[in-house]
């Protein structure tokens, strides 16, 4: 006998009531999925890319010169959420600094972190090896926010994403030897909520 609606609500709400996922399942369906994985495109030829243009190895010392790359494709969603694990900061063994990471329309007009902990913005804080670094680009609330192994690091105050269009993820890297996976490492529903 196929069951109607009123044998599952009696069996719901009878006197032994099964347990109810609803609230949970309602949070799962309400929660976007906005995972990006980025396709790195090397323009400047100081890289060495693999794995579908998702890991990136820096391979000449020229500092900043000739150090960043731009995702193929521009961030077009209304959340957009990318990450990047760091696999090495550097061949010298530096542990921090030298990783920028975050969006761009052009050279002069980004919204970035950076990867050592200067004091002077939310945009700066210390990661290392193994950490993975996100950003959430949200346009409803127009901001953009950062991440550390899914731990809220910071918002930046002074851009909004809705002035740098159009928008593409963005990579500098500064060290010789410094490796980057983009990936799916941690889901957009475990991110800690911004204040």
């Amino acid at each position: 006998m196929k069951p109607i609606f009123e044998d599952i609500d009696i069996v719901h709400q009878g006197v032994t009531p099964c347990p109810s996922y609803v609230a949970d399942f309602s949070t799962t369906i309400k929660t976007p999925n906005v995972h990006t994985v980025v396709y790195w495109e090397n323009s400047m030829g100081t890289f060495k890319l693999s794995n579908g243009n998702t890991h990136v190895i820096k391979m000449s010392d020229s500092g900043w010169y000739g150090s960043r790359l731009v995702s193929k494709n521009a961030l077009k969603s209304k959340i957009s959420y990318f990450q990047a694990k760091i696999i090495t900061v550097s061949e010298t063994g530096e542990n921090e600094g030298g990783i920028i990471f975050g969006i761009t329309q052009d050279s002069s007009n980004q919204i970035i972190m950076i990867n050592i902990d200067t004091g002077q913005s939310d945009c700066s804080f210390f990661a290392g090896v193994d950490d993975v670094l996100g950003v959430v680009v949200d346009l409803n609330e127009d901001h953009v926010r950062f991440y550390k192994n899914k731990k809220f690091m910071g918002i930046d105050k002074e851009k909004k994403p809705s002035d740098v269009t159009p928008m593409h993820a963005f990579l500098e890297l500064y060290y010789k030897g410094c490796e980057i996976h983009s990936g799916n490492y941690y889901p957009y529903r475990e991110l800690e909520p911004y204040q």
